[in-house]
């Protein structure tokens, strides 16, 4: 009960800090860490006050017969300088019996970096942990997650950094 006012009351606060923000559009390019996904992805979203609500695509789905999708929720609590990203990804692997996925829950923060050309080029950083909740295919048993090992733990949770450099214009 406590955690819920907690999130109430910084949701409102958040709200009256940001209400001079501008709602805006964004597109551009992901450069990621993650050995998991396409190291060059493409991003695309919407600022709405407080909050980003974005997608990152792969920029090469038949390169390496792999693909992955994630669809990411940001909260900027007192300006866009940084923010915590919540997120889902969905990754389509090629095996030899058809395709494996892995659905992942995404938790991190993002920083932004001064802006570029009139403000029009947005860089940001950030760091997500991503943690395999199941894996499941075509003639593949589901997997769920599972630290019960070092090993379990090593192929469950990894931890990736990210630079992103977005287009943006007002809505």
């Amino acid at each position: 009960m406590k955690i819920s006012i907690a999130m109430c009351l910084v949701g409102m606060l958040a709200n009256d800090a940001r209400a001079n923000a501008i709602d805006a559009w964004q597109v551009g390019l992901q450069v990621s860490s993650d050995a998991d996904t396409q190291q060059a992805r493409v991003d695309g979203g919407v600022h709405l006050g407080a909050w980003k609500l974005g997608l990152v695509v792969d920029a090469q789905p038949f390169a390496d017969g792999s693909d992955d999708l994630d669809a990411t929720v940001e909260f900027h609590p007192t300006s866009d300088a940084w923010g915590l990203l919540g997120g889902w990804r969905t990754s389509a692997i090629s095996i030899e019996q058809g395709r494996q996925w892995h659905q992942q829950l995404l938790l991190g923060a993002t920083g932004a970096l001064p802006r570029l050309f009139d403000g029009r080029l947005q860089p940001s950083f950030g760091g997500a942990l991503a943690v395999t909740m199941v894996r499941h295919g075509d003639e593949l048993e589901s997997d769920w997650i599972s630290l019960e090992s070092r090993r379990h733990f090593k192929d469950t949770v990894s931890l990736n950094l990210f630079l992103r450099f977005d287009y943006v214009s007002a809505l």
